[in-house]
């Protein structure tokens, strides 16, 4: 429940701030990484060093000056995250310890439910802070990488004093699936194209588990996937596959307290399907993109996947 409260008020918190964000300001290029290459990324950044912003690199210079820009965003994440911690997660109930929690087996807790959550939450912030750097700073370049460094921080700051936590403690699993997370929201910024082609979305459905629409806490109405949309490539752009998606998801069930009452299996989904790509049948015609519901609008089905938009199939 504790990482699901997080990235459901993530989520609330990105769908907000996105839909208005102001276009970046033109202040000139400070990015001279190699960020093409995402494999040399990192040890680059190890080197980048305490350059200005303004010296044509991107280093602590550039790194705080984009902190700072959302430093109101910032600390409301971390306002908020701390709260929960202080008095929801049980934070200083007892010494640091781990809780190795496993990844996908059949022994898991949530059959790698709850990974797959760390994922798309830190992805959310990293998300939600590259579009309020681009707003708030002199110059967007480089805003993914700060983004990135400062969502994986801050979920390592959730993770480290989970380890505080009687009911929860540290998991190097969840450091992982957080990197992931935060770095797949990198590559989707900076590689060209990609974000057009490719979404990381949440869908959830009532399980009937617990009475009524509880997104958060009904763990197996919930789903995760990857959507490949052919909008995103220059051939289709002016034809009907536009419409269309390709995905590719996982879901489990058979974990729950609920569902273990009633004697069902645990079983592990992952699937494949098509779908109908509904940002841009709804809101796709240039007479409605642009406009501010059909800007909230792309931008809300770029992270949620409407359920039965879609027909799929079990790999198991």
């Amino acid at each position: 429940m504790k990482r699901l409260i997080l990235f459901a008020v993530t989520l609330a918190v990105i769908l907000t701030g996105n839909a208005w964000a102001r276009e970046p300001m033109d202040a000139g290029a400070d990015l001279s990484l190699d960020l093409e290459n995402p494999v040399l990324f990192l040890s680059q950044l190890d080197s980048a060093g305490a350059t200005d912003p303004d010296d044509g690199t991107y280093g602590s210079g550039t790194f705080t000056r984009q902190t700072k820009s959302v430093g109101w965003e910032l600390g409301g994440l971390v306002a908020g995250v701390t709260a929960l911690g202080a008095f929801s997660w049980d934070w200083g109930s007892s010494s640091f310890h781990g809780n190795p929690e496993g990844w996908f087996g059949k022994d898991s807790g949530s059959l790698g439910m709850d990974k797959l959550g760390h994922a798309w939450s830190t992805y959310m912030i990293s998300e939600f802070l590259t579009d309020r750097i681009e707003a708030n700073s002199g110059g967007g370049e480089g805003a993914e990488i700060t983004a990135f460094l400062l969502s994986y921080g801050l979920m390592s700051y959730v993770e480290l004093f989970d380890g505080y936590s009687a009911d929860h403690g540290f998991s190097y699993e969840d450091m992982v699936m957080n990197a992931l997370g935060g770095g797949f929201s990198y590559l989707r910024r900076r590689v060209p194209g990609l974000r057009e082609k490719v979404d990381f979305r949440f869908e959830y459905w009532p399980s009937g588990n617990v009475d009524g629409f509880h997104p958060v806490t009904d763990y197996s109405g919930q789903k995760y996937l990857l959507a490949l949309k052919f909008s995103g490539f220059e051939g289709a752009r002016d034809t009907p596959l536009r419409f269309l998606e390709l995905h590719a998801g996982y879901y489990a069930r058979g974990f729950t307290q609920a569902e273990r009452d009633r004697f069902e299996p645990r079983r592990r989904e992952p699937y494949v399907g098509i779908g109908i790509n509904l940002g841009e049948l709804l809101f796709g015609y240039p007479s409605v993109r642009d406009t501010g519901p059909g800007k909230i609008g792309r931008r809300v089905l770029e992270y949620v996947q409407i359920p039965y938009a879609y027909g799929a199939t079990s790999m198991d």
